[in-house]
């Protein structure tokens, strides 16, 4: 499995133009159905990174900016998020959050 590198305002990773493409359009259809803004999550849990917990799928707040490693629950790629600004988030769905390659802090699940 390849790990993808995501920067939180373009799409930043070496692969071919065609997988760009195809995972630029799966984000925006994770961000279109729903409306994030309006949701209301039932659970909501701190999160300690780890390479070998699963999560219930859902979404996380990311409090402080630095590198995020989490797993997409929907096609179980590994993706690597510069999060450029703290108080961020992560809006598509997500199982797993990383110890290796997770620079951030402050990380909350949502789900």
């Amino acid at each position: 499995m390849t790990t993808k590198w995501l920067d939180t305002t373009a799409v930043v990773w070496l692969d071919t133009v065609e997988c760009v493409w195809k995972d630029v359009e799966f984000l925006s259809a994770a961000l279109e159905q729903e409306d994030f803004n309006e949701k209301v999550f039932d659970n909501v849990a701190s999160v300690t990174p780890s390479d070998t917990t699963i999560l219930k799928v859902g979404h996380i707040f990311v409090g402080s900016a630095g590198l995020v490693k989490v797993r997409s629950a929907h096609n179980k790629q590994d993706i690597i998020l510069n999060v450029l600004t703290a108080g961020s988030w992560i809006r598509f769905r997500i199982d797993r959050v990383y110890l290796s390659s997770t620079v951030a802090t402050d990380i909350v699940h949502v789900y």
